[in-house]
């Protein structure tokens, strides 16, 4: 990930409640783009690659996406923002305790809880 220009959907808790976040970075600049709130057992996220642009979508039930925030795939390469042409975008999943030891585990596997499941559909990441 380049600290200068990424995109994120980020799960997590503010005031006690659970939250979807979208963060847009170019230029070194982060915006949050989006803050939701939600009570749903489950959540589905889903970075949609277009032309020009990223979509940051999620979904409650897997069916009816709702659009977080968009970002200009242009500014994904810090390079072609230059003039050096670009380099090509790669997205992934991680997690962090922002610092500290995270008291959860993060698993990436539907066969552990809590469970965050990668899927590739017609080339898109979900």
């Amino acid at each position: 990930m380049d600290e200068q220009a990424h995109y994120e959907i980020m799960l997590g808790q503010k005031d006690g409640q659970r939250i979807i976040t979208a963060y847009l970075t170019a230029k070194g600049i982060t915006e949050v783009a989006a803050e939701v709130v939600f009570t749903a057992e489950s959540v589905y996220l889903k970075i949609q690659a277009e032309l020009t642009q990223y979509s940051l979508l999620y979904s409650l039930d897997g069916q009816e996406w709702l659009k977080l925030a968009t970002g200009s795939a242009y500014l994904l390469s810090p390079q072609a923002v230059e003039g050096n042409g670009f380099t090509g975008v790669v997205i992934g999943l991680y997690a962090t305790g922002n610092g500290k030891t995270s008291v959860e585990p993060a698993c990436f596997r539907a066969d552990c809880k809590p469970c965050y499941e990668i899927k590739l559909i017609r080339g898109l990441l979900i």
